[in-house]
């Protein structure tokens, strides 16, 4: 699944309901039906549906190891492919952030966001992201004082 069409966005649709499936045991039935109605209310927007599943996906990552692998099981088996696809596109933005020593867009600001939010990352990675979300920041500032 490299690119998003729509064919591929119907599936990822149907992916999200699989993984909000397969983590409704370990939260109570209000939250399970709220992820459900958000898919619904959110199909045909690939952004959207990209964001809950990267979150689904996270969701599954701390998972005990074998309800984890039980996820990844059927996720693959069923979409051909797990939650693992998610934390590799989220790899691969803070990678090429990291590279390039910049952010070059809002949509990598949020992810490098998250991935500061998840303290078990790589410790040197986490400063050497937290300085360049700084200096993203103080241009942002920049900008908001300008206009």
């Amino acid at each position: 699944m490299t690119g998003t069409t729509e064919i591929d966005l119907k599936k990822l649709e149907l992916w999200c309901y699989d993984a909000a499936e397969c983590l409704s045991k370990f939260v109570d039935a209000d939250l399970t039906a709220s992820r459900r109605a958000t898919i619904a209310r959110y199909t045909g927007k690939k952004r959207a549906i990209l964001t809950i599943a990267s979150d689904l996906a996270e969701g599954i990552s701390h998972l005990p190891d074998e309800d984890r692998s039980d996820a990844q099981r059927v996720l693959k088996a069923n979409h051909g492919f797990g939650y693992e696809y998610f934390q590799q596109r989220m790899l691969r933005v803070i990678d090429s952030i990291l590279k390039n020593g910049k952010i070059s867009s809002m949509s990598q600001y949020e992810k490098a966001l998250d991935f500061l939010s998840d303290t078990t990352n790589e410790h040197d990675m986490l400063v050497s992201l937290s300085e360049i979300v700084a200096a993203y920041e103080v241009k942002l500032s920049k900008k908001r004082k300008q206009q």
